[in-house]
Formats: structure tokens, sequence, C-alpha cells
């Protein structure tokens, strides 16, 4: 019995579905949706609908390939038939066929990718690096049994869920190597077929590019503190100095990849604050010793008594020549308003922009939005938001992290992104997250 691939399955068909099929049930599932107000669901479905269409086209071609090779194979048993036959006559050999093997499924190219894990893995031996990796598994994709397209996806995907599981030792080097030989940065929907865990890997195949695009001593540092984690040596004092804060920084921005590429069982010691970190002291004396206690030189005194003079000239000329800057006050009759009426300053102009709060007012000081739209009981509700911005200054993306439920003021958010740049350098060569509601325009 052949298993009903799960795309087929959210779209309410069997495995012996055609395009014609998909088409309908697709169409049916996706006046359901309404793009504005469910934009993860409808993304979801059109990936879906695209997984089932590529499949069903490849069954065909498998179909096509098979028919020809059966017509060939009958025409050279024709041809043999025909041949003339000068010997004498001999019992026909019967020619005993290997009994035909089901296809491999999911389990058994399971049992396959953790068999090549095992095989790179050797008891004794180093850890393999990227590049070896990739070499090994362009190797085992080139063997036999994954020639056919449908068991090299499924070993593709045995690869994504054993990843997906979290931090094992070598994850590192796999998973950048699965992402180039697999193409997972190049195509959003290799991922998506996968369910949940693909895309829980696709979210972490985009942090870890932009991790790697960032070459900078920040960077090194970031590298440094993972390669450190794997470890499950504690980290000495003068590692928590180096490395204080950036594993906080690092969770906030990329917090999907961290628990595959490194060990997050070993975080709590790298979390510890600096002001929590304690270091052997020598104690404290109460009183000073003797030789603390010494007189001033007399050639201390003789240098005091002559800048005296020195510094109550400058003295007396600065108090002689204050009135020389002071500007006369013009007598107004408007009234001074009171500070507390007075109108909110501009964020552009009264603010910096190194912190998050900074990147908060610059945001909303450019924010397009009228809160009458929203209902009293979404006013609060929050959304996250993410922004790549540059080295230079300048905004390389935008994205939605979790929507607010308002589709509006999330399209409203993503504009602001755009129209507040160019960012200040000190900003740049990061990534920005922020929560965000309309309630925050009040």
């Amino acid at each position: 019995m052949t298993a009903t691939p799960h795309f087929l399955t959210q779209l309410g068909l069997d495995h012996e579905a055609d395009l014609s099929a998909i088409r309908r049930a697709y169409a049916k599932k996706i006046k359901l949706i309404d793009p504005d107000l469910q934009p993860a669901e409808f993304q979801a479905m059109r990936e879906t609908y695209e997984c089932a269409t590529s499949w069903v086209k490849w069954r065909e071609a498998q179909a096509k390939a098979a028919d020809r090779a059966d017509q060939a194979k009958k025409a050279e048993e024709t041809e043999t038939l025909t041949l003339p036959t000068t010997a004498p006559a001999t019992p026909p050999q019967v020619a005993h066929k290997a009994p035909q093997t089901e296809p491999a499924g999911p389990e058994q190219m399971a049992h396959a990718f953790h068999a090549f894990v095992e095989q790179l893995l050797v008891s004794g031996m180093p850890l393999p690096d990227a590049a070896r990796c990739k070499s090994e598994l362009e190797a085992r994709l080139r063997k036999r049994d994954l020639i056919p397209l449908e068991a090299r996806e499924m070993f593709e995907r045995a690869a994504a869920l054993y990843l997906a599981e979290g931090w094992k030792p070598g994850n590192d080097a796999l998973f950048t190597a699965a992402i180039e030989v697999f193409l997972w940065s190049k195509s959003k929907n290799r991922l998506a077929c996968f369910g949940p865990a693909g895309w829980r890997l696709n979210r972490a195949v985009m942090e870890w590019s932009i991790l790697n695009r960032q070459y900078d001593e920040g960077h090194r540092r970031d590298i440094g503190l993972l390669k450190r984690m794997r470890d499950d040596a504690p980290p000495t004092g003068d590692e928590l100095r180096f490395y204080g804060g950036v594993l906080a920084n690092l969770m906030a921005q990329i917090g999907t990849v961290l628990p595959i590429v490194t060990n997050m069982g070993n975080k709590a010691p790298w979390l510890a604050l600096p002001q929590q970190r304690t270091y052997a002291q020598a104690p404290r004396p109460t009183t000073l010793p003797r030789e603390a206690y010494k007189a001033p030189s007399s050639r201390s005194w003789v240098l005091a008594l002559c800048c005296l003079p020195i510094c109550i000239a400058l003295a007396i000329n600065g108090l002689s020549h204050q009135n020389d800057y002071q500007l006369p006050r013009q007598q107004t009759s408007q009234p001074v308003i009171n500070n507390a009426t007075a109108p909110l300053p501009d964020y552009r102009k009264t603010l910096g922009f190194d912190d998050e709060n900074n990147l908060r007012a610059r945001l909303l000081s450019h924010m397009q939005f009228n809160t009458a739209q929203v209902s009293t009981g979404k006013l609060s509700s929050s959304g996250m938001y993410m922004a790549f911005i540059g080295s230079d200054g300048s905004l390389g993306e935008a994205n939605v992290v979790q929507s607010s439920g308002t589709p509006q003021f999330d399209a409203a958010v993503i504009k602001a992104f755009h129209a507040a740049g160019p960012y200040p350098r000190g900003m740049g060569g990061r990534v920005q997250y922020l929560l965000l509601s309309p309630q925050d325009l009040r």
C-alpha cells in the first residue's frame, strides 16, 4: 500500500490524485482563507499546492520513463526470437529473476541517513568539517539506491528531521553542508514540504545566512562563542569577561538556529551577568599602612604657590569679561508656555539612535497609521518585527516575525522601517528585533 504524501492529505486527496483534482481541491481550500487576516495560512496553503503539483508531475514523468523502458525491453526480446539458429536445438534456459523488492520508504531512508551519519562520525576520529561533510554527502547521493527522485526526497527529509531534533556532535558542519548540497537557502518550498520541522529549519537557514553575512570583529567573536559552547568544560573568568552578553544577544537575534549548531545545554554559565561574576581578590585592609602616610615634599609646596597667582588672575579676567558675552533680553508680551502642556518634541531631533528605545522612537516618528481603524481589544496586541541594517546604514530587509493581528498595522511598520533610513552607522551590521503595538502610537 502506497503512503499518501502529507501535502495531498492537507488537500483532502489520496495518492492517485491528478493535476485537475489538485486544482479543484486547492480552489475550495483557498476560498476559506482570508489573505489579509490569515497571511501565514494563505502562504502555507500556496506552498502545499506547489508541492502537490510538483510531485504529480514528477510521478507522471517516472511513469513515462518506465513505459519507455518496457517498450525497449520488449523490442529486444522480439529481435532475439527472430534470429536464425544453426546450432542444434537446446532446451531453453529459464532465467531466474531476482525477487523484486519494494521501493524504500521513509523509515528505510531514515535508517540510511543515520547509518551515513554514524559512518561520518567514526569514534576516535576528529569531527569532520563542512568541506568533508559536503563531499561525503554528495558521494552518498550518487549511490544507486538514491538515484530515484522519490528516494532522494525521502533522504533529504530524513536529513531535515535529524537536524531539527537539536544539537548533536558534528551538527554544525553537517548543517552547513546540507544547506549547500540540498540548496535550502535558494528554495523555501523544499523545506516547506517537510511540515513544522521544515518550517523551523527554514527559519534557522535564514538566521544562519544572516549571521555569516557579517564579516567583522563581532562576527568572529560570535563564531568563537558557538565553538566554545560545544565543549562541556566550564568557562573561565577571562572567557566570561570576553564573551559577556554575547549569548543573550545571539538568543534574541538567531534563537532558532542556536540549538542546531551548538550545545545550548551549556548556556547557563554563559548567561551570567557581569555583576554576578566574582573573582578571587585579596582582602582589602581596613587601615592604611604606615608607609602610605607621606608628608608632601617642599617641591610640591613651591609649585602650588607659583600656580596660585596665575589662577587668581584668570578668575578676575573671566569675571571682567562676563558681561561681554551676554545678549540683551528682548521683552515679549507672549505668555510662557507651561512644560506640562508643551507639544511633544520631534524624535528625530532630540533622540540618539544607539539603542533599541531610540530605534523604536525613530520608527514611531515615521509611522503613518490611524489607530481609529483598530478595535479597542486589539490596541494592546503586539507584533514582533525584524530588520537587518547594513554596516553602511542601509536597510537590507524587514520582515514580520509575528503578526500583531492587524495587517494594516504590520504593513505600516514595514513601511516605517524603509522610510526611517538611512540609519546611523553605529546601528549597522546586525539584526534588530522590535515589539510594537498600535497602542504605542497614542
